[in-house]
């Protein structure tokens, strides 16, 4: 019960069950992409894929006459069992939190759902802000 389905696992290394020896651990990146297997598989990649696919994604929203930071990330529908996404935002990187945060969007194409999430600051000159894609198990 480490997080990712039995399935995805033997998928991918050929097995049911996370090891060490061949980096398949929940927080493993055995490619040296600094994309941990829980972050691929909660984004419905496999294991041997180089990076994330364009499935997670940042950029700009114009709302009302302001420009807002957002991000974008796309996700297996339904979400695998077990797994939480939330998108976190920071002025310093140091401290997260998901109050301050609006969904822009959220649709589904076949058995893809595509999330944006913005900030609910506006960007201004001089102030600096993060957003990142926080997904768990339990």
């Amino acid at each position: 019960a480490d997080g990712i389905a039995d399935w995805w696992t033997l998928q991918n290394f050929g097995h049911r069950t996370a090891q060490i020896a061949d980096l398949s651990r929940p927080l493993d990146t055995p490619f040296s992409d600094a994309i941990p297997n829980l972050l691929k598989y909660a984004l419905g990649l496999s294991a041997q894929v180089n990076g994330l696919e364009n499935r997670l994604s940042s950029g700009i929203t114009t709302a009302v006459g302001q420009n807002y930071l957002h991000l974008t990330y796309t996700r297996p529908e339904p979400a695998p069992d077990s797994i939480t996404y939330l998108v976190e935002v920071s002025p310093t990187l140091a401290s997260w939190t998901s109050s301050g945060t609006v969904e822009v969007s959220n649709t589904v194409t076949g058995n893809i759902r595509t999330i944006t999430i913005r900030s609910s600051a506006p960007i201004t000159s001089g102030t600096r802000e993060f957003l990142h894609l926080k997904v768990s198990k339990p």
